[in-house]
This record gives C-alpha cells, sequence and structure tokens, in this order.
C-alpha cells in the first residue's frame, strides 16, 4: 500500500505536522 503511505506524506506535508507517523505505521 505504497500508494497510502504516499497519501499520508503529502496531507501531514499540507497540514505542517510532524512526521512521526511514519514511525508509528
Amino acid at each position: 500500500m505504497e500508494e497510502v503511505d504516499h497519501l499520508c506524506s503529502l496531507l501531514l506535508d499540507q497540514l505542517g505536522a510532524p512526521r512521526k507517523v511514519e514511525v508509528l505505521t
């Protein structure tokens, strides 16, 4: 599900949130 991971990264980038989610997933 690389597409989902990519979409999550885009959403986080837009929100300006820290990318700690990558570690959680």
